[in-house]
C-alpha cells in the first residue's frame, strides 16, 4: 500500500484521490454553465451541494480529532490558517 509523509504524518495515497477534487470542480463548472444557459435547477443544485459540503467539512474536522491520527484543533487550525479557537468554535460538537 503506497504511503506519503506530510507534516510528520503518514497518509495512505491509495485512498487519496486528487482526481476526485478535479472531478468535483468539473461538476461545479458544469452546473455554472447550465445556470448561465437559463437552468434554474442548476443553481438549486449548487446550493444543495454547498450545504452538503459544509456538513462534510464539519464531519471531516471532527473525524480528524477523533480518528486514529488524533489531530489537535491547533494542528487543524494551522492547516486551515485560522486559530485553534476558531477551529474549535466552528467544528466542535
Amino acid at each position: 500500500m503506497p504511503t506519503e509523509q506530510r507534516s510528520g504524518r503518514t497518509f495512505d495515497t491509495a485512498t487519496e484521490a486528487p482526481e476526485l477534487s478535479a472531478m468535483t470542480r468539473r461538476v461545479l463548472d458544469s452546473l455554472v454553465r447550465r445556470a448561465g444557459s437559463g437552468d434554474i435547477d442548476a443553481l438549486i443544485q449548487l446550493r444543495a451541494i454547498r450545504a452538503a459540503a459544509g456538513h462534510a467539512e464539519i464531519r471531516a474536522a471532527r473525524a480528524l480529532v477523533a480518528g486514529p491520527g488524533k489531530w489537535s484543533w491547533g494542528e487543524i487550525g494551522k492547516w486551515l490558517d485560522i486559530s485553534r479557537q476558531a477551529v474549535r468554535q466552528r467544528y466542535r460538537e
